[in-house]
């Protein structure tokens, strides 16, 4: 049995344990904390403190929980990409969301459709980094050398990054084929529904320098396990050219070619949830 700490055993443990001396603290040490104490003060000065020292055991419990703090802050700040969107959909019969309020519609559109799955269940679906439907549709459109980005933050937004090259059809501007750069941006997302901003890239068409696709990815809570997506576009022009009404035509029939095929693909995939 160890025996109450006196002030000359006080100052003795502080020389071993190089600790301040403190003055004596009233409080009592925990069992458990008492037992972890111990072993603490074995393995680093090979003296055990004693049992009533209770300055040197409030120094060890004062660093201890220092520690553990630091250790849980190390941790979550390691959080993995798939930790960015942690939110889950809201629990049936428990707390109904309010709807997120949607902008105005871009003038082309391609998906509007009420669907049997929770706003947050169909993210994870179309956008997470690990989606099967993401592959299958570009599988299907006979796309090749597919790059898939990670999410990222960048600032107060999160920022997604695909590159492919897909098959296009013979048209009066000539290409086979085009490399896409898509680029998702979350402007928002709660339990209540989510807003993506999607900008597509073909800078290597004939005047592909000229235009981009901006499309508007909208979903919104409609009930308990039920959302309702809604794509829109449009076609950017950044520069002038005199083709831009064969382009505007061509990309507004494309869009909505790729959309058709894009809805029938989700519509099998929710149904099989």
């Amino acid at each position: 049995m160890y025996a109450h700490c006196l002030d000359l055993a006080h100052a003795q443990c502080c020389v071993l344990t190089r600790l301040p001396r403190v003055a004596a603290c009233p409080t009592r040490i925990g069992k458990t904390d008492r037992k972890v104490l111990h072993s603490w003060s074995s393995f680093t000065t090979g003296t055990r403190v004693a049992r009533g020292c209770r300055p040197c055991a409030n120094q060890y419990l004062r660093a201890r929980r220092v520690s553990q703090a630091a250790a849980f802050e190390a941790e979550t700040a390691h959080a993995s990409e798939d930790n960015l969107f942690e939110d889950a959909d809201e629990p049936i019969g428990v707390h109904e969301p309010e709807p997120l309020p949607l902008p105005d519609a871009l003038p082309i559109a391609l998906v509007d459709e009420a669907l049997p799955i929770g706003c947050n269940s169909l993210f994870d679906m179309l956008l997470g980094t690990t989606s099967g439907l993401v592959s299958k549709f570009l599988q299907i459109r006979a796309c090749h050398s597919i790059n898939l980005g990670n999410w990222t933050n960048t600032g107060d937004q999160k920022q997604r990054l695909v590159i492919y090259t897909v098959p296009v059809k013979k048209n009066a501007l000539g290409p086979s084929e085009a490399a896409c750069i898509e680029q998702y941006t979350v402007t928002s997302k709660r339990a209540g529904g989510w807003l993506v901003t999607l900008l597509v890239y073909t800078p290597k068409v004939p005047f592909g320098d000229t235009f981009h696709q901006q499309l508007q990815w909208a979903c919104q809570q409609e009930g308990p396990g039920r959302c309702r997506l809604r794509i829109t576009g449009q076609v950017k022009f950044t520069k002038g050219c005199f083709v831009k009404g064969i382009i505007q035509k061509a990309s507004e029939e494309g869009m909505k070619e790729a959309y058709q095929l894009y809805t029938r693909i989700l519509k099998e995939e929710v149904a099989g949830q």
